[in-house]
């Protein structure tokens, strides 16, 4: 069994990685901000579906918003009023496989997903009025992106280095193959980064633990700890909105 377990983490981390939620396309979503919904193709078969909505002060730019590995943007979209209220239009992007986005989820496709998103943006806005943020899985289209395009700066937000440090760390009895150290690497990206990188994690984060991150914190350029928060409610914390507010409005 615990051959056969490790065997399956390290062909198959695809399948385990992410958690998504389908939407039909004709669902419409019900905010409190007006939006626009769009889709993009990330490849010769496959479209995301994106939302994009605008601040109502003068707009400083626009963040570019990847979310973690489950739920769609039905919930990660009421995540956009925090970065209107700093004076940022936002733009957020469910991954093939989530929401009403068609194709398949992957580490693969989470790169698609970030090239084909800043091209949409880039339309609209020129790169120094972008900031990109990802949150837990969402770092690895960030970081990415960011390892390749030069924006004002990068936010991570409850990252992981890579997925065999993460699976090692949290299960230390449990197989972990030299493949899973390349799988989702945040740390490659980062030290290829273009950008300033700023790290945001929860001091109580029981899904991403601290031992399976902190090996990134010195390569970032700033690290701010979130004392008391768990990995999915970081963003009730007045401590976390005063240090997003102090990136975005710097």
């Amino acid at each position: 069994m615990y051959f056969i377990t490790g065997l399956y983490l390290c062909y198959n981390i695809d399948r385990v990685a992410f958690v998504p939620n389908k939407m039909d396309k004709n669902q419409t979503y019900e905010f409190d901000f007006s939006y626009t919904e769009d889709f993009i193709k990330v490849n010769d078969k496959d479209s995301v579906s994106i939302l994009y909505s605008k601040t109502a002060l003068d707009s400083k730019g626009l963040v570019l918003f990847f979310h973690g590995n489950s739920a769609d943007l039905r919930s990660w979209g009421k995540m956009s009023v925090q970065y209107h209220h700093n004076a940022y239009d936002v733009v957020m992007v469910d991954y093939p496989g989530f929401g009403k986005s068609s194709g398949k989820h992957s580490e693969l496709a989470l790169y698609e997903t970030a090239d084909a998103l800043f091209d949409w943006a880039e339309e609209k806005y020129s790169a120094d009025q972008m900031v990109i943020v990802g949150r837990s899985i969402g770092t690895i289209p960030a970081s990415y992106l960011s390892s390749k395009k030069k924006v004002k700066f990068t936010i991570l937000e409850t990252p992981l280095a890579n997925m065999g440090l993460l699976i090692k760390k949290k299960f230390p009895f449990a197989p972990v193959c030299k493949h899973l150290y390349h799988r989702f690497p945040v740390d490659k990206w980062i030290k290829l980064s273009k950008n300033e990188i700023h790290i945001i994690r929860s001091s109580e984060d029981k899904l991403i633990i601290a031992a399976s991150n902190e090996s990134i914190i010195d390569l970032a350029d700033s690290h701010f700890m979130v004392d008391g928060a768990e990995h999915a409610n970081l963003g009730s914390f007045d401590s976390y909105k005063k240090r997003l507010a102090e990136l975005l409005l710097h």
